[in-house]
């Protein structure tokens, strides 16, 4: 009947609506059995979604290479870790990548924008460092948070590049110097004025009672083959302290070449295909060009990160103190006692349950068995009346059991409507909190990666103004590519006018982020310091919301288009198909 049904439809003419997106035919459904009459060159729904959604999770996971898990204060930009990175739980480490993931889901460009000073902070160190045979490699690796520095076990601070030595750091060279037998000397930089070795003791003696504003010192070793040292880091690479090849590095990374050729892969060949249907006249639907946003921006990120190791868990561990190396086994052995110890004290709770259940199964037996007032009754007689309380007694047993569950079915019933009631409320305030929180966690994240604070720390010392041109250019990129829909048919007028405003809002936004801080800086600049500072914080509030829900807008639109394609929506390039892919 079905077959009868749609011979007798008349047939529409496929050519008319093949590259024209002007109007919808009344049945969609025929049109798409019309214009996919050959099953090897046409696509289903399921099919758009599974690449869209391939591509998207490389952009938003694979592509990403996120600083080695610190555990930093959430609440205040103070930077300061509240834990070691080797004590750092899964459960943390797995929000971290899931507010990463985020973040590069609604602010890709942010993502570049980080990548992009991680990248030329790299090159800055492995310039830097070539003579003791550092690569780029070893420039990613320190600016991710790869060297943690210990003392006796304890951890003391995440290694970083600078230009010279603060006080603690002396006193970590002094210690290590004492180690190796050699003289050191720190020369200031602003006077250049020598401070010799043997008046360390009474500058440590002077700490607390220094004045605020201390000078910078330059170390300088005497010995053979050393030279001066422009910070700790550099200290302890020029003493053996940290040895480590690109190769070492290169194992410490979750991904390999492999898997970032077969990324780089899938995400060319969704821009191919994508070129190769807008030059065969064919449909592009808008989670296609969504998704090419983000595919042409994830090149960029692999481009900017290749060098970089991917998802390291724990950074190389630098303890100084060579006494702690011989510590280890007897660290360990103290680990296996308290394991064992504590396998004991189960064993010794579970057979403590069994001699209570045993307990009260014989103390069960004689009280109904071995009472006093038939215990002389003959052993027929015992067992009847032995049977007789036993049944009375689970009879009763089952009448209380059904009072109680009779009345808590009452009171279950009375307390229906009032559950019903705060369980709506209990829902809706639930949703309102996780919005909120949800719009923290992006502002938050956005603020971390333009400040570059806490795990987005790139150690760049200062932004090159091409940095901030590349930026805008990729915003523009990204936001353009969200114009080509502008003719395009939506299923509605009001979808066709939010994908407008939003994809308008999206392209707009750097300029619209530059205009608006100059004007408040312009007005604020007679105010006071807080006065100011309230101001910026609401331009930047408004600007992350406006732009994280046109971001949504764009992605909600998309999804929404597919409930109604045009029929050379489902068509494919057949060429594309050759070409490997997921």
């Amino acid at each position: 009947m079905v077959l009868l049904y749609a011979l007798a439809r008349p047939l529409p003419s496929l050519l008319a609506f093949t590259n024209n997106r002007t109007s919808f035919p009344s049945e969609v459904s025929l049109e798409t059995l019309d214009g996919c009459s050959d099953l090897q060159s046409c696509r289903a729904i399921e099919e758009i979604l599974y690449s869209c959604i391939a591509v998207v999770f490389a952009c938003t996971w694979i592509a990403i290479h996120p600083n080695i898990p610190r555990h930093f204060a959430f609440w205040d930009n103070s930077n300061n870790e509240l834990a070691d990175p080797f004590t750092i739980s899964w459960a943390l480490v797995t929000a971290q990548n899931i507010s990463c993931m985020l973040l590069s889901l609604l602010v890709p460009e942010l993502i570049i924008f980080w990548a992009m000073r991680q990248w030329f902070a790299a090159r800055y160190i492995a310039k830097k460092y070539s003579r003791y045979g550092w690569t780029n490699t070893h420039g990613h690796f320190l600016i991710m948070g790869g060297f943690a520095l210990f003392k006796d076990g304890a951890y003391i601070c995440t290694l970083q590049d600078s230009d010279s030595f603060s006080d603690s750091d002396r006193d970590v060279a002094l210690a290590i110097a004492r180690n190796l037998g050699r003289q050191v000397e720190f020369q200031t930089i602003s006077s250049g004025e020598k401070r010799e070795s043997q008046e360390s003791e009474q500058l440590e003696l002077e700490d607390d009672h220094s004045p605020p504003l201390l000078p910078k010192y330059t170390l300088q070793v005497s010995g053979e083959g050393s030279s001066g040292a422009t910070c700790l880091l550099e200290f302890l690479v020029q003493h053996k302290y940290i040895v480590i090849t690109e190769n070492e590095i290169t194992a410490k990374s979750m991904g390999d070449g492999l898997t970032k050729i077969i990324a780089v892969g899938q995400t060319s060949w969704f821009i191919a295909q994508c070129i190769a249907r807008t030059i065969e006249g064919l449909v592009i639907t808008d989670l296609e060009i969504v998704t090419v946003a983000f595919a042409l921006l994830n090149i960029a990120a692999y481009f900017l990160w290749w060098n970089k190791p991917q998802r390291v868990r724990h950074p190389v561990k630098i303890d100084y103190c060579r006494s702690y190396s011989v510590l280890i086994t007897s660290e360990l052995k103290k680990k296996e006692s308290k394991i064992w110890n504590k396998l004991q004290a189960l064993f010794a709770w579970l057979f403590q349950q069994i001699i209570t259940v045993r307990n009260g199964l014989t103390d069960w037996r004689k009280g109904y068995w071995e009472l006093d007032d038939v215990s002389e009754l003959p052993w027929p007689v015992r067992a009847i009346v032995f049977l007789i309380r036993i049944t009375f007694d689970l009879l009763a047993r089952a009448i209380l059991f059904g009072f109680v569950v009779a009345v808590c079915a009452v009171v279950v019933a009375v307390a229906a409507g009032i559950a019903i009631i705060a369980g709506a409320l209990i829902i809706v305030v639930s949703i309102c909190i996780i919005v909120l929180i949800f719009l923290w966690i992006v502002f938050k994240q956005s603020a971390d990666v333009i400040s570059g604070d806490a795990h987005y720390q790139t150690g760049l010392k200062s932004d090159p103004f091409r940095l901030y041109l590349t930026v805008v250019f990729l915003f523009l990129v990204f936001g353009g590519i969200h114009c080509v829909p502008w003719n395009f048919t939506f299923p509605t007028h009001t979808e066709r006018i939010l994908w407008r405003i939003s994809a308008v809002t999206v392209t707009a936004f750097p300029f619209a982020s530059f205009a608006l801080f100059a004007v408040v800086g312009f007005l604020a600049g007679g105010t006071s310091d807080t006065v100011g500072e309230v101001i910026g914080a609401l331009v930047a509030t408004s600007l992350t919301l406006a732009y994280t829900g046109a971001r949504i807008t764009l992605i909600v639109v998309a999804l929404m288009e597919l409930r109604m394609l045009p029929a050379s929506a489902y068509q494919t390039v057949d060429w594309t198909r050759l070409i490997p892919h997921i």
